[in-house]
């Protein structure tokens, strides 16, 4: 295309001419106006080429001029769609310089425009529009460099993108610490072609690892060594088998290759800690095992509770089993006794309606049956107040008093009531007094009559040759009275002791069918005496014979008894030796 002469070009004369004046009011008015000017093509020896050169990319920079400014728009809603809060906060979060971000993409875009106006002025020459456009690019343009002069400090301050890609580094590893430390537990990276465990700082603590070991990592060697000796293996076993196993190329192992241990940690004091370890195998695409992450929890406090709880179980089952055969011998205890009772009760009727012929022999056989009911009802009596004894004991009813209580006839009284049965067996009974004991003290002479004699005649029911022996000391420092029974009988196994003291229960279940009884004498008298801030222990070996100690605080009131001595009761001795 051949651009024809410039028919609005005015000759320039040789002296050059003076230049046009115009006022402020013609030049609005002629804004749009064309007349005065030619087609840029026409003015000059525009080439084609060059001509289009200069449109093409005049447009090209509008294109890129009107991009920035709607990219930087798409980008700040974005991040305030990001954010949360009110919309003004997210405004703020995603845009930091509102003004300042304004003014530049204002700029872009006057500067775009005025680009677009220098291509369109090739066929429309709107000179004056562009003039004002340019002038109105330019006071924009110096307000933005002003306001970014201004905003310098500000903007020096803001983080470069490796700060904060860092600070995000940081906040996550802050955030996965806290987790670790709320949920308990830690985690590892074993990277298996380097042979090096990375660890966390919350399996640096379960681990229970030296410090410093998060930031260097350790040795495969020193994560085996700081496990139990007795579960190393297990845990070695468990790895080993997860690497062997086939899995997926290029990602995590499916759940085959999952591997699970739990171990104990020692961590010092003879303490372990228990710890559930966790992971999975990370593969190349070579399926060869790449990486072993895993995950490591304190269960401490989940296996002591399992082990409560079994052991809670295993009381309960041995309760319910005690209370079954304390039934069995309870109903054999109060049938025996009842049977006696309404035989000799018939008998003693039978006598009385025979009377008169032999009233003498009469007399006899009904005083021997009402003593035999006698003592079945005292019998009785004693196991219907040990159970009620019990019960007014565990549902901490029971009442206890303190009054004056002279030892000595306590203690005549006690051996003298166990000596027809230790007479009866050809065993010696008898009771030692130190001679610092107090006369009189302050104690509940029901419950300690009580103690002692659940005492004594056990002590007299398991022997069979040899004596039984009370012995009475006073403890002046802590205002405590000693009673320790002692025989020379079948002795009690020493695993067996403590459960002499629970109720319905005795060492050995044959002692029962041998030589009766409930199981509650023994768990009544410990109870009674912790009632009365005392306390019940025993000694004792299988064929050993039995010592039993019953302490109770009691406050002496009277003299010591040095001098005196209780007398011996009749009987005490076998019939060999008082023959």
């Amino acid at each position: 295309m051949t651009p024809p002469a410039c028919p609005a070009c005015p000759a320039v004369p040789e002296d050059g001419g003076e230049l046009r004046t115009e006022s402020a009011a013609a030049f609005f008015g002629k804004l749009f106006d064309t007349a005065d000017f030619p087609p840029r093509w026409y003015c000059g020896s525009w080439t084609e080429p060059l001509g289009w050169l200069h449109i093409v990319s005049d447009g090209l920079i509008f294109l890129a001029y009107l991009a920035i400014p709607l990219g930087l728009l798409g980008m700040m809603l974005w991040r305030a769609k990001q954010a949360e809060g009110t919309p003004s906060q997210r405004f703020a979060d995603a845009v930091p310089f509102p003004k300042l971000t304004a003014a530049f993409a204002l700029f872009v875009l006057m500067c775009g425009f005025g680009h677009l106006i220098e291509a369109v002025i090739f066929w429309q020459p709107v000179y004056r529009l562009s003039g004002l456009w340019k002038a109105a690019t330019a006071a924009i343009s110096v307000g933005t460099a002003i306001g970014l002069l201004r905003a310098a400090p500000q903007l020096l301050k803001l983080p470069s993108a490796a700060a904060r890609a860092d600070r995000a580094a940081a906040e996550a590893r802050l955030q996965k610490e806290l987790a670790e430390a709320a949920a308990d537990a830690g985690t590892w990276v074993w990277d298996l072609k380097q042979d090096r465990i990375r660890v966390g700082v919350g399996l640096e603590r379960i681990w229970g690892l030296p410090p410093g070991s998060a930031k260097s990592g350790i040795e495969p060697a020193q994560f085996y060594a700081a496990v139990h000796p007795d579960d190393r293996d297990a845990l070695r076993t468990a790895l080993e088998e997860t690497l062997v196993d086939s899995g997926n190329p290029g990602g995590l192992g499916d759940e085959d290759e999952a591997f699970q241990a739990d171990v104990r940690i020692p961590v010092g004091d003879d303490r372990l800690r228990w710890v559930s370890a966790r992971g999975r195998v990370v593969r190349g695409e070579d399926g060869d095992p790449r990486l072993l992450h895993g995950a490591a929890v304190d269960v401490t406090e989940r296996v002591r509770m399992e082990s409560k709880l079994r052991h809670a179980k295993i009381a309960a089952e041995a309760s319910d089993r005690a209370k079954s055969e304390f039934l069995a011998n309870m109903s054999h205890e109060l049938r025996t006794p009842l049977t006696a009772i309404l035989g000799y009760s018939d008998l003693a009727a039978g006598a009385a309606r025979d009377g008169g012929a032999g009233a003498g022999d009469c007399d006899a056989d009904l005083t021997e049956y009402c003593g035999t009911i006698r003592r079945n009802g005292e019998h009785l009596l004693r196991l219907i107040n040990q159970i009620l004894d019990l019960a007014k004991i565990e549902s901490g009813k029971l009442l206890t008093e303190r009054i004056p209580v002279q030892l000595i006839p306590l203690t005549s009284e006690l051996i003298a009531e166990q000596a027809p049965s230790a007479a009866g067996k050809g065993i010696a009974i008898c009771s030692e007094i130190a001679p610092d004991v107090p006369r009189t003290v302050m104690a509940d002479p029901t419950r300690l009559r009580q103690m002692l004699s659940n005492l004594l005649t056990n002590a007299v029911k398991f022997t069979f040759q040899g004596e039984v022996r009370l012995r009475v000391s006073y403890d002046e420092t802590a205002g405590e009275l000693e009673f320790a029974v002692e025989d020379t009988g079948c002795g009690i196994a020493e695993e067996d002791l403590e459960r002499l003291f629970c109720p319905f229960e005795q060492a050995d279940a044959s002692v029962t069918r041998r030589h009766g009884g409930t199981g509650l004498g023994l768990s009544v008298s410990r109870r009674l005496a912790e009632r009365l801030g005392g306390s019940l222990t025993a000694r004792s070996r299988r064929g050993e014979g039995a010592k039993f100690l019953l302490r109770l605080p009691a406050a002496a009131l009277g003299g010591s008894t040095r001098g005196e001595r209780p007398a011996p009761p009749a009987a005490v001795l076998p019939p060999s030796q008082t023959a």
